[in-house]
C-alpha cells in the first residue's frame, strides 16, 4: 500500500534568516510523499523571492 501524502506548510513573516535551514530539514526528511507550502504573510525581507 503506497504511502500517504503529508503536506508541510510553512508559516512564514520577515524571517528569512531562518527559511534555509527550515526547508534543509524538511527536504532531509526519509518520507517519499511529500509536499512543501510556503504560506508567507507579505514578508518584506525577500523570503518569497528565496524560497
Amino acid at each position: 500500500m503506497p504511502q500517504p501524502l503529508v503536506s508541510i506548510i510553512i508559516l512564514a513573516r520577515n524571517h528569512l534568516e531562518h527559511l534555509e535551514d527550515c526547508f534543509k530539514s524538511v527536504m532531509n526528511l526519509d518520507y517519499p510523499h511529500v509536499e512543501v507550502i510556503l504560506a508567507d504573510n507579505a514578508s518584506t525581507d525577500g523570503s518569497p523571492d528565496f524560497a
